[in-house]
């Protein structure tokens, strides 16, 4: 099944950064969630087709200074019902196969009772913090991407600052 994996694949993880010091608080009406980023995101719509009926990938990255910080979700066609712990798993396995990194530790966590899933991975000086959640009939997917080779500093910030509402 594809999911935020492929928009993933075509970003280039060492591209040009930007060097904020003050972020900025993004809101996506569509995506019905704000959160807090180092600066304005690069936006990626993405229509694809797949045996369940076609889906839409929307994708928001923005790159500062050593770290990368990507949000995204996906609207499947209405037919299609996943199993919650597959999508999140195959979000996960997807991203890490993309960037060609090797998966630490996944752990189950919630957001307001919805199910979710936490993970870290890494690769050649890279280390990559994820959260997936399932929101309704949408798979939420929240990733930093650290060329350090460890966490991102700012890692909690992102994180605590995602809210879903209108």
């Amino acid at each position: 099944m594809k999911t935020l994996l492929f928009i993933c694949i075509s970003i280039n993880l060492f591209s040009a950064s930007v060097n904020a010091q003050d972020w900025v608080s993004y809101r996506s009406v569509a995506g019905k969630f704000t959160v807090q980023l180092p600066s304005w995101p690069k936006e990626t719509v993405d229509t694809s087709d797949s045996e369940h009926g076609p889906y839409v990938t929307h994708l928001f990255v923005c790159n500062a200074d050593k770290d990368i910080f990507l949000v995204g979700w996906v609207d499947y066609d209405t037919s299609f019902h996943f199993d919650n712990k597959s999508e999140m798993l195959a979000n996960r396995d997807n991203f890490v196969k993309a960037v060609g990194a090797t998966v630490y530790e996944t752990k189950d966590i919630s957001y307001k009772g919805n199910p979710g899933i936490e993970f870290t991975a890494g690769g050649e000086n890279l280390f990559i913090s994820s959260r997936v959640y399932i929101i309704g009939r949408r798979p939420y997917q929240l990733i930093t991407v650290s060329k350090t080779g460890k966490a991102s500093r700012d890692l909690n910030r992102f994180y605590n600052s995602f809210k879903i509402g209108r």
